[in-house]
C-alpha cells in the first residue's frame, strides 16, 4: 500500500498506476476528478471539492461575508473557482475574479 502526501494534480499524474500495478494508493488529494471514474485501487481520503466549497461558502454567509475570491489561479485552483461560483450565489455571496494579470507589465510611475 502507498499513501502519497500530495497535491491533487500529483496525485491525477499516478492514478494510473494504481490499477496497472494492482497496488493500493491511498490519496490526501482533494479535486473530485481523482474519484472519477472509479478505480479499485485508489482511495480517496480527503472531502471532496463539492463539499468543501459548499461548507466554505456556508461559513462565509454565517460570518457575514458579501464577498469572496480565490487569487491561486492554477490549474488545480480552476476546479475550486468553478465550485465556489456555483455554491456561492445559494448563499447570496458575489464571487471575485481577479483580472488578467497586466500589473506585472506596468512600470512604476513613482519618483
Amino acid at each position: 500500500m502507498i499513501y502519497l502526501f500530495i497535491n491533487s494534480s500529483s496525485a491525477l499524474a499516478v492514478k494510473s498506476l494504481a490499477s496497472e500495478f494492482k497496488v493500493p494508493i491511498v490519496s490526501g488529494g482533494a479535486a473530485d476528478s481523482l474519484g472519477v471514474p472509479a478505480d479499485p485501487y485508489l482511495f480517496k481520503v480527503a472531502p471532496g471539492i463539492h463539499d468543501f466549497m459548499t461548507v466554505l461558502a456556508q461559513f462565509a454567509q454565517k460570518k457575514g461575508y458579501k464577498r469572496v475570491a480565490l487569487l491561486n489561479m492554477t490549474t488545480p485552483s480552476a476546479e475550486r473557482s468553478e465550485v465556489l461560483q456555483g455554491a456561492c450565489p445559494q448563499h447570496g455571496i458575489e464571487v471575485w475574479r481577479p483580472r488578467p494579470w497586466a500589473s506585472r507589465t506596468r512600470t512604476s510611475t513613482r519618483s
